[in-house]
């Protein structure tokens, strides 16, 4: 077994007031926790991997292929992979998204920014 508290992964940002961290990431699946502030957004984006996710604090607007949503506090949501998405935090919010596959991408950046915070 794997074990890490969430205080022990180092977060950095996404995009300005989205702050990121991939929690644990096996061969097949990843764990990733999104901190958002009121106002911050991401932006459209894609990506091959499909993703489920809850919203464990917050609200936020997301936009897709197939219309808006709003995502809060106990809202879970899966987007397919390719299918185009934007996140817009309507109050401060906590994601914590799980990737599959995990997203290669997200992983080096988490050791890039582990490495230059040692």
């Amino acid at each position: 077994m794997d074990f890490k508290s969430i205080e022990d992964v180092k977060p950095w940002m996404l995009t300005p007031g989205v702050s990121a961290r991939v929690l644990m990431s096996g061969r097949r699946i990843m764990l990733f926790l999104v901190d958002m502030k009121a106002g911050s957004m991401i932006p459209s984006h894609r990506h091959p991997n499909e993703q489920l996710g809850i919203c464990l604090k917050g609200r936020a607007l997301f936009k897709t292929d197939n219309g808006e949503f709003i995502v809060e506090e106990g809202s879970t949501y899966r987007l397919h992979p390719d299918e185009e998405h934007s996140v817009e935090a309507l109050l401060d919010s906590r994601f914590l998204d799980v990737f599959a596959p995990p997203r290669r991408d997200y992983i080096e950046r988490q050791m890039r920014e582990e490495l230059e915070q040692r």
